[in-house]
């Protein structure tokens, strides 16, 4: 469970990182 839980936010940091990355501000 916690395995998954680290994955999921991992990936969802990565994206949110990378939509920033191509809008920046």
């Amino acid at each position: 469970d916690g395995v998954m839980v680290l994955s999921a936010t991992h990936r969802y940091k990565k994206k949110y990182v990378t939509t920033l990355l191509y809008k920046p501000i």
